[in-house]
């Protein structure tokens, strides 16, 4: 997948977000059986639409919101071109407008960015139905690409751990010619988020207990499944590796939860 096109089509990162839904997390789902059919879903921070699609396929009836007006646009303009029907509504998880009970919380790599990743976890806590499953992935921040910068497009991708140097080497950086704020200069206030958040395994499970929410099943990888739609890169479990505290902080380029009340 060529990310570069993405800043001209956006509907590019939309299929991304689509097939990894598709060809991962929907299977993963099945894997562990649990159906989509007939399930409310809620995509939460859904960016461009691309996962709520695949889990409205999937037969479940699907609502996405996410903070950003644009990234709703694009969503609904996405559905539309795939004649889906699928509810998008702009809200922020922290502080949420939206209402209702559902079967299925998706936060896929997004509870990282959020200005308070605790209100985010009980604002969605309280929307999700007594038996159902919470679905949360995230970079941990002392892995090789814990600040996000692995894009394709972006020399950042050549350097695992630079998000760890200091701030201002950091950002120097991503902003440089080659760098992440290249084209996409919003993406700067998200990386500081990152930065402030530092959620590690560790933090991010300490979150898990402050919340009540117990983990049903965790997977941890040396190579994340999205390395493989980006970047043609094998999927890679951390085997016994990721079972090691401390080494497997700074090995994992991606952690994926199941949960439930």
């Amino acid at each position: 997948m060529n990310f570069e096109k993405r800043f001209e089509d956006p509907f590019v990162y939309a299929e991304y977000e689509y097939k990894l839904a598709k060809d991962y997390i929907i299977p993963k789902f099945k894997e562990y059986g649990i159906d989509f059919k007939g399930k409310t879903v809620l995509d939460a921070g859904c960016g461009w639409g691309g996962c709520s699609l695949a889990f409205s396929e999937a037969k479940s009836k699907c609502m996405g919101i996410d903070v950003s007006k644009h990234q709703i646009l694009i969503a609904k303009k996405f559905s539309k071109k795939k004649k889906a029907k699928i509810e998008f509504h702009e809200d922020d998880i922290c502080n949420l407008k939206t209402k209702g009970k559902f079967d299925v919380i998706i936060l896929r790599d997004v509870i990282e960015y959020v200005n308070s990743p605790l209100k985010a976890l009980v604002s969605l806590k309280d929307m999700l139905a007594n038996e159902g499953i919470f679905y949360i992935t995230l970079a941990p921040w002392y892995g090789p690409y814990g600040g996000h910068q692995h894009h394709p497009d972006s020399i950042t991708r050549y350097m695992p751990y630079s998000h760890l140097l200091p701030k201002g080497i950091f950002f120097r950086i991503v902003k440089g010619k080659k760098g992440l704020m290249s084209k996409d200069i919003g993406f700067l206030e998200e990386i500081k988020r990152i930065r402030n958040n530092k959620l590690s395994i560790l933090n991010f499970e300490k979150l898990l207990e402050k919340v009540v929410l117990k983990i049903l099943k965790k997977n941890l990888y040396l190579l994340r499944p999205a390395f493989k739609i980006r970047m043609g890169l094998p999927t890679i479990n951390s085997g016994i590796f990721g079972k090691i505290p401390v080494l497997n902080e700074f090995i994992i380029t991606g952690a994926e939860y199941f949960l439930k009340k």
